[in-house]
């Protein structure tokens, strides 16, 4: 692979991922145990010779709710990159793709930036139309149409709800770019 790293991407559901990772990766259990785990929030960590980031992307499959985010997992070392996911990831698909037409990321801190401007870059329309829908219904609460006010303000709820998720992806992010910087410079 150019840039001389290798890169797994592997279903974390699946037993022999289990396998591998218990047998093979040569991994510390905490972070086994984030690579596998049922349910994650974003963060970033740097541990021994590597980093774990854990990113959320928007569900962009056909008939599922963007809302519903998707746990990309990522540990990345001077020589290799491991994703685990229990769902199938567009950003994935981007960089798969960026590798079959030969202008893949060259090194693993080039795969981690990749891969998290791909996830904000999906993520940047949905926030922009998810903050307008929340200027409308804020707009309606105001309106004094005590109805309609109270299906707005249902609605402005719900979009609030995602806004933490946001800004923790968002931290994640700038976390990443930190590490992306400390793997480049052999700070890990």
């Amino acid at each position: 692979m150019k840039g001389g790293y290798a890169w797994l991407h592997m279903c974390a559901f699946e037993n022999s991922t289990r396998d591998y990772f218990e047998n093979h990766a040569a991994l510390d259990p905490i972070i086994i145990d984030a690579m596998l785990a049922r349910e994650t929030r974003p963060r970033a960590l740097l541990k021994d010779d590597g980093a774990l980031v854990i990113l959320r992307a928007l569900n962009l499959h056909e008939d599922n709710d963007p809302e519903d985010m998707i746990s990309l997992r990522i540990w990345i070392d001077s020589n290799r990159i491991i994703t685990t996911r229990r769902r199938g990831i567009k950003s994935i698909d981007d960089i798969v793709e960026s590798i079959q037409n030969g202008d893949g990321p060259a090194t693993p801190g080039d795969f981690l930036t990749m891969i998290t401007d791909r996830v904000f870059e999906r993520m940047e329309p949905f926030f922009i139309g998810l903050e307008d829908r929340i200027s409308k219904a804020e707009e309606v609460l105001a309106s004094g149409d005590d109805d309609v006010a109270e299906d707005a303000s249902m609605r402005q709820n719900a979009y609030s709800n995602i806004q933490p998720l946001c800004y923790s992806a968002k931290e994640s992010a700038g976390d990443a770019s930190e590490l992306q910087s400390a793997l480049a410079h052999g700070r890990t």
